[in-house]
Order: C-alpha cells, then sequence, then structure tokens
C-alpha cells in the first residue's frame, strides 16, 4: 500500500481536494483495523485545517466512511464532530 506516499503529499492543503476522494477510495478497501492504524492517524491533522472550504467538505461527504471504519471509541476520539467544531477559525 502506498499510503506513506499520499500521506506526505497530504501535507500541503492545496493538494487535499484531489488527493482526499483518492484516500476515501481507498479507505473503502481496507479492513477496519488498518483503516484506523494507517489511514486515520493521517487524517487527524485535517480536522483542523480550514484553508481550503473544500477540504472540509469531502471529508464532512466521507463523514459515514470514517464511522464506519473505526470503533466507536477511536470515532469519537478522533474523528467526531466537535473536532470539526473546535477547530480555531
Amino acid at each position: 500500500m502506498k499510503l506513506d506516499f499520499i500521506a506526505f503529499q497530504m501535507k500541503d492543503p492545496h493538494l487535499l481536494p484531489y488527493i482526499l476522494p483518492n484516500v476515501f477510495s481507498i479507505a473503502t478497501i481496507v479492513t477496519p483495523q488498518q483503516f484506523t492504524s494507517l489511514v486515520l492517524p493521517s487524517l487527524k491533522p485535517l480536522f483542523a485545517i480550514k484553508e481550503t472550504p473544500q477540504n472540509m467538505l469531502t471529508l464532512l461527504e466521507n463523514l459515514n466512511t470514517l464511522q464506519e471504519k473505526t470503533e466507536k471509541g477511536v470515532f469519537r476520539e478522533r474523528a467526531s464532530v466537535p473536532h470539526f467544531m473546535s477547530s480555531p477559525s
């Protein structure tokens, strides 16, 4: 899996609208354990990025995938709506 390269590219917020759909495509084929250990850690910092509104929209559009691929406790801790709401403006 080439998630290391994709995660590296995710550091540029201007590339995220092009990268995130691919990340979520990958997320649909990995197991919940793989998602939690490989994909979610690189998504977590994105919850606070507000530079490009499309980034937040993509995350919100894929909220179901985030919820389905993580255990309830992990979802609440790492990817919950309070993270979106508590991000600095």
